[in-house]
């Protein structure tokens, strides 16, 4: 089930950080439940793959942490049945593996700046200014109720609660998606089909004749994931909540094994049950594969920002001839120093010392020699001389002569390259 995944196929396919980070998790699981069970050297193995995770991707420094916590919880007994000394060194070996990184977060300003771009805390002037002027008239009213319920502290809680209870939204989960780079058009980031299955695994899991550690370790991984995107904007969030990797489909897979299981009993009854999942499972699975490798370059190139490697060749050819480039970063061109960056092939080191301080949020522009990215304000910019300006068609009105435009994959303008 993990290998059809449309959630792990959707971000393991273009090498999202986030997807080493479920791997890592994975294994520092298994080997941790091996080292108690059978062979107490894995855990020294355990604790390399979780000390790595630590370095991968944001969510892991949340989710990592809690969930090795989890599990000593859950094994407690036979993690200290072992000797004390041999889990001192454990404890040890695992420190010393992310003491460089906890060093570099508590030394370092710009260690935490992606996370501080998506926190909610960080949103405060949009999170808080309708309850602003909820708490003054609940003060004109003397209202006791409202002024806990409008309180900041409040509305950081509920928003905290809100965003991790989305995560479980059957809609995100099966039918939409989130945004469209993370899933396959027309549908979720699973199968539709797994959903009764997944419910039937839920209750087999619970009720069933399962270990009591499996089923804490399970249920415990599910309701652990979705911590770290809680506290983020842009929720449900299908990368940062990636380490819910493989509890949906050990569900799934227990639901499926469980009902053909149940469905045997019954002579009558189980051929019908046998072409019923074979219809929903072939549809379903066929149709994922159509819309991710056939109709998802035709519907979402523009989310995937399509046309940089094509606008990057054009400005190597004449960007020579102007003072200044401006490039778009407003959204469908977001983020797009990134890919200048790579396309023009600029030195790494050069830009760590140029960008230090002002990666990771979501509003913030960027610049490097003649290059600067920010939004187009087109009544100002064509005033200017000697600039490359590249921008959405949004931000460039039609009739003005480009030098190039650049479409996406559906034929719409995706790129305007327009001299001054």
């Amino acid at each position: 089930m993990l290998a059809i995944s449309p959630w792990s196929l959707q971000f393991s396919r273009v090498a999202f950080e986030a997807n080493v980070g479920d791997i890592l998790n994975l294994l520092a699981a298994l080997f941790l439940i091996k080292g108690v069970n059978s062979k107490r050297w894995y855990l020294f193995v355990a604790a390399l793959f979780a000390g790595l995770s630590i370095y991968v991707y944001q969510s892991e420094k949340v989710f990592t942490p809690l969930f090795i916590l989890l599990l000593a919880i859950i094994y407690w007994k036979k993690l200290f049945a072992l000797s004390k000394k041999y889990l001192f060194a454990v404890v040890i070996f695992g420190l010393i593996i992310v003491t460089p990184m906890l060093f570099y977060i508590t030394t370092n300003r710009a260690a935490l700046l992606r996370v501080t771009g998506t926190s909610i805390f960080s949103y405060q002037t949009e999170l808080l200014s309708n309850d602003i002027q909820k708490l003054q008239r609940d003060s004109l009213n003397n209202d006791k109720l409202g002024l806990i319920i409008d309180n900041r502290r409040f509305i950081y809680v509920s928003t905290i609660v809100s965003g991790y209870i989305s995560h479980f939204d059957p809609n995100w989960l099966f039918i939409t998606g989130d945004i469209a780079r993370h899933h396959a058009p027309g549908m979720g980031i699973m199968y539709l089909f797994e959903l009764p299955f997944i419910l039937f695994g839920i209750y087999t899991l619970l009720f069933g004749d399962f270990d009591k550690k499996t089923k804490l370790v399970v249920f415990g991984w599910l309701l652990l994931a979705p911590v770290p995107a809680s506290i983020t904007t842009g929720v449900p969030h299908a990368v940062r909540t990636l380490n819910f990797l493989p509890t949906w489909q050990i569900l799934s897979a227990i639901g499926i094994l469980y009902a053909f299981i149940f469905f045997n009993k019954y002579k009558r009854t189980k051929f019908v049950f046998y072409l019923i999942f074979a219809v929903a499972f072939i549809f379903n699975v066929t149709y994922y594969f159509n819309q991710y490798f056939v109709q998802q370059n035709y519907y979402n190139s523009e989310q995937w920002q399509y046309g940089y490697q094509q606008a990057v060749s054009e400005v190597k050819a004449i960007g020579n001839k102007y003072q200044t480039i401006i490039i778009s970063d407003f959204p469908p061109l977001d983020k797009s120093y990134m890919f200048f960056l790579f396309y023009l092939q600029y030195p790494p080191e050069q830009y760590q010392i140029i960008g230090e301080n002002s990666s990771g949020s979501f509003v913030s522009h960027h610049s490097f020699g003649k290059y600067t990215f920010r939004p187009i304000n087109w009544s100002q910019d064509s005033r200017l001389k000697n600039t490359l300006i590249i921008g959405s068609p949004a931000e460039i009105p039609k009739g003005v002569g480009a030098i190039k435009i650049i479409n996406n994959l559906d034929g719409s303008p995706a790129i305007k390259i327009v001299g001054t």
